[in-house]
C-alpha cells in the first residue's frame, strides 16, 4: 500500500492467507438392499470429513426424488453442524418402505463448500426372510490350552418367507482354534436352526473368529463375532542363574529363596524338583509346601536352596522344575565357590628375656597370615602352664583375618615375681588344629640403696655454701633400674642443692651413680629435707634424709653509747668500759676496732686489735676522753666483724672545759 502525504511517500506491506473449507463423504451412493415393507432397514452411517483449511458448515440435509419420503436421515448433532478442518461429522441414513418395489432418492447436503448429493436406493418386499442370530456375539469362557468346549448359536427366521442358507464358515485371526457344526440350511418362517461352535485353544491368550452366514435375506451375509481366551500355565524361575557367594568348605550357606512363578493363566502343577550336575551333593533344595504342588496363575511358590561346598573352587549344578507348563522341565543353572582359610603363624616360640617383676612389661608380636581363600577366624587365645597368669594377649577375640592378609597378635609378659617363667599360648581357629606357641621369660627386680642412707652436714655458716657431699645411688637387685627423677623435697628443700644427673638413667645390677649435695643455710638453726629418687625399683619413690644446722655470730654491745660529761681541756677523763658479747652460734671475728667521727682524736680505745669471740664469749674495751679544745665533742667507736650487721658503732660524747676565777659575790659589799 503506497501512501502520499506532505511528509513524503510511505509504503505499507500487506499480507493475508486465503482459507477454504473442504468436503469429503465416505460414500457417493448407498444401497440398502431388500427391506421388508413397513419396517426400517438397519442404520447406515455416512461420514462427512473436512480436508480443507476453514470450517465446513452443514446448514441443511434433505431428500429429493420419487421415494424421498421413505428415506430417513439423522445428523450426529443439531443443524447447523460445524466441522473443523481435519475433523468429521456423521449422518445416519435409513430406508423405511411403505410399499413394495424399488425405491430411490437423492440426499441433498447444503454446506458452505458448494453443496453435495449422495444417491440412495433399496428394494421393498412384503415377504422376506429375517435371520436373527443368538447369542451374538458369542463369548466362550476361559479355556485351558488343548482342551475343548462347545457353544451353540441359534439362527431364528423371524421373517415371513423361507430362509435359505447358501454358505457358512469361520474366518478371522484364530479361526483354526474354533470348529463349526451346522444344522439345517433351510429354515421356514418362524423356525430356527443351530450352529455349534467348538473352542479348542492351542496357546494362551485372547482368541477371536467370525461366523459368516450367506443367505437370501436382506443384509446378507450375516456375521456372529466369536471370542474366547486360551489359558495355560507358564513357568518363570528366579533368580536365574542362581549364584551363591563364596562359602567356606563344609559349612552350609544361608538359604537362597528361589521363586517359581506362574506367569500364565492356568494352574501350574509342579511334580518334582531335581538337582543334578557336576556337584549335585553341594546343593540342597527345600520345598516347605511339599510336592506335587499347585501354583495358581499369578502366584509364586518359594523354595529354598542351600550351598555346602565339598571342596574349594567353582562348584555347579542344575535345578530342574518338572511341571505341566510348556517347555518343562525348566532348568536353572546353580553356581557357587568353595573357599577355605589357611592358618600360618610366625614365630612359633617367644622368648621375652629379663623383665622387671611387678613394674615392667614386655610385648612381643606374632604375625598370623591367612594364605587361603576364606576368612580366618581366631576364636580364642588361651594360656596354659605354670605361669599362664603372667602372660596376656591382644586384641580380643574373635579376630577375623580376610583371605590374603595378615594380623598381629601381641603377647605381653608381666612377671609378678623373680625367676624363670614358662607358659603355652593356644590359638584356636577355623582352619584346622589349634596352634600352640611356647612362651618363656625371666622375672627380675631392681633394688634401690643409697650410701650413706642419710646425709648430715656439719654446722654451716648461714648464707655460705658447704663443700659438696656425695650421695651414691646403687641398684642392688637382679634387674635393671631406671631412675627418672631426682629432686630435693621437704621443709628446707631450698637450702640443699644437688648436681642433677642426666636422666633418665638405667643402672644394671650393682651399678651406681653419684649425686653431689651442697648445704647453704638461710636460717639459723636445724634444717632438714629429703632427696627423693623416682625409679623402677619397688616402693619408688625412695627418700634419703638430708640435715644440717645453720649457724651465725651475733654482735651485742653494752652499753651502746658513752657520755663522758665535762672534761678539762688537755686532761684525761676517767676510763669507761664497753663489753662486746657474741650472742650467736658461730665465732664472732672482730677484725678492726677504730674511733671515727668529727672529734675522733679526743677519744682513745684499748685494746684496738683483732680478736675472735666464741659463742657467748665477751671482750671488754676501755675508752678515754681527753679533749684538746673547748666545746662539745662527738665520735664513734666502730667495730668491723663477721656479723650480719657489721660494722657496728657506739656513740661517744663529751664536753671540753677549762679552769677560771670567778669570786662571788663580786663586788663584796659590807
Amino acid at each position: 500500500l503506497n501512501l502520499s502525504s506532505n511528509a513524503g511517500p510511505a509504503t505499507v506491506s500487506l499480507a493475508a492467507v486465503g482459507v477454504t473449507p473442504g468436503f469429503s463423504a465416505s460414500a457417493t451412493s448407498i444401497n440398502f438392499g431388500v427391506v421388508q415393507t413397513n419396517t426400517s432397514s438397519g442404520p447406515v452411517n455416512l461420514v462427512i470429513s473436512n480436508p480443507g483449511s476453514a470450517a465446513l458448515v452443514i446448514s441443511g440435509v434433505s431428500y429429493t426424488g420419487t421415494n424421498s419420503a421413505e428415506f430417513g436421515v439423522v445428523p450426529s448433532s443439531p443443524l447447523p453442524i460445524t466441522v473443523q478442518p481435519g475433523t468429521t461429522a456423521t449422518l445416519t441414513l435409513s430406508l423405511n418402505p411403505t410399499t413394495s418395489g424399488f425405491k430411490s432418492a437423492t440426499l441433498v447436503i447444503a454446506d458452505n463448500a458448494g453443496g453435495h448429493t449422495v444417491s440412495v436406493s433399496g428394494t421393498a418386499s412384503a415377504t422376506v426372510p429375517k435371520p436373527v442370530m443368538s447369542p451374538n456375539p458369542l463369548a466362550f469362557a476361559s479355556q485351558a490350552a488343548g482342551a475343548a468346549t462347545s457353544l451353540s448359536v441359534t439362527i431364528a427366521n423371524q421373517g415371513n418367507a423361507g430362509l435359505s442358507i447358501s454358505n457358512y464358515g469361520l474366518s478371522g485371526p484364530n479361526a483354526s482354534e474354533f470348529s463349526l457344526s451346522f444344522g439345517s440350511t433351510s429354515v421356514s418362517a418362524g423356525a430356527s436352526t443351530t450352529a455349534t461352535i467348538t473352542f479348542k485353544p492351542t496357546t494362551a491368550g485372547s482368541k477371536s473368529a467370525t461366523l459368516t452366514i450367506t443367505d437370501n435375506s436382506p443384509g446378507s451375509p450375516h456375521t456372529v463375532a466369536i471370542t474366547g481366551t486360551g489359558i495355560a500355565p507358564a513357568t518363570s524361575v528366579g533368580p536365574s542363574p542362581i549364584t551363591f557367594g563364596p562359602q567356606v568348605v563344609g559349612t552350609p550357606s544361608n538359604s537362597v529363596q528361589v521363586g517359581i512363578s506362574n506367569t500364565g493363566s492356568a494352574d501350574l502343577k509342579i511334580t518334582s524338583l531335581v538337582v543334578s550336575g557336576s556337584n549335585t551333593t553341594d546343593f540342597t533344595v527345600n520345598n516347605p509346601a511339599g510336592l506335587p504342588a499347585t501354583v495358581p496363575a499369578g502366584t509364586t511358590l518359594n523354595v529354598f536352596l542351600t550351598f555346602k561346598p565339598g571342596g574349594t573352587g567353582s562348584r555347579s549344578a542344575q535345578l530342574a522344575v518338572n511341571d505341566n507348563a510348556p517347555g518343562s522341565p525348566h532348568v536353572v543353572q546353580i553356581t557357587g565357590t568353595g573357599i577355605a582359610p589357611v592358618f600360618n603363624v610366625t614365630p612359633v616360640t617367644l622368648s621375652f628375656g629379663n623383665v622387671n617383676a611387678n613394674t615392667d612389661t614386655k610385648t612381643l608380636s606374632l604375625t598370623v597370615k591367612n594364605t587361603g581363600t576364606a576368612d580366618l577366624v581366631l576364636s580364642n587365645l588361651g594360656f596354659s602352664g605354670t605361669n599362664a597368669a603372667e602372660f596376656s594377649a591382644s586384641p580380643a577375640t574373635p579376630i577375623t583375618i580376610t583371605a590374603g592378609t595378615s594380623n598381629t597378635v601381641n603377647v605381653t609378659f608381666a612377671p609378678t615375681s623373680n625367676g624363670s617363667k614358662m607358659a603355652t599360648l593356644t590359638i584356636t581357629h577355623n582352619a584346622g588344629v589349634a596352634q600352640q606357641i611356647s612362651l618363656s621369660g625371666t622375672g627380675v627386680a631392681p633394688s634401690f640403696t643409697s650410701s650413706p642412707v642419710s646425709m648430715t652436714f656439719a654446722d654451716q655458716l648461714m648464707n655460705t655454701a658447704s663443700q659438696a657431699n656425695t650421695l651414691s645411688l646403687t641398684n642392688n637387685g637382679s634387674g635393671p633400674m631406671t631412675i627418672t627423677a631426682v629432686q630435693v623435697t621437704g621443709p628446707n628443700a631450698a637450702d640443699f642443692t644437688i648436681t642433677q644427673p642426666t636422666l633418665p638413667v638405667t643402672l644394671n645390677p650393682f651399678n651406681s651413680i653419684s649425686v653431689p649435695v651442697t648445704f647453704k643455710p638461710t636460717i639459723m638453726g636445724q634444717e632438714s629435707a629429703a632427696l627423693q629418687v623416682t625409679d623402677s625399683a619397688p616402693n619408688s619413690p625412695h627418700s634419703v634424709a638430708l640435715s644440717g644446722k645453720g649457724i651465725q655470730p651475733i654482735f651485742t654491745a653494752a652499753p651502746t653509747a658513752l657520755d663522758f660529761g665535762n672534761q678539762l681541756v688537755s686532761s684525761s677523763s676517767h676510763t669507761q668500759t664497753v663489753i662486746i658479747t657474741n650472742t650467736g652460734t658461730a665465732s664472732l671475728s672482730i677484725s678492726k676496732v677504730v674511733i671515727s667521727g668529727a672529734n675522733a682524736p679526743d677519744f682513745s680505745v684499748s685494746p684496738n686489735i683483732a680478736t675472735t669471740l666464741a659463742p657467748k664469749g665477751t671482750q671488754t674495751y676501755t675508752v678515754t676522753f681527753k679533749p684538746a679544745t673547748f666545746g662539745s665533742k662527738t665520735a664513734a667507736l666502730t667495730f668491723t666483724d663477721n656479723a650480719t650487721d657489721s660494722p657496728q658503732s657506739i656513740a661517744l660524747t663529751g664536753t671540753a672545759i677549762s679552769p677560771g676565777f670567778s669570786p662571788s659575790p663580786s663586788p663584796l659589799a659590807f
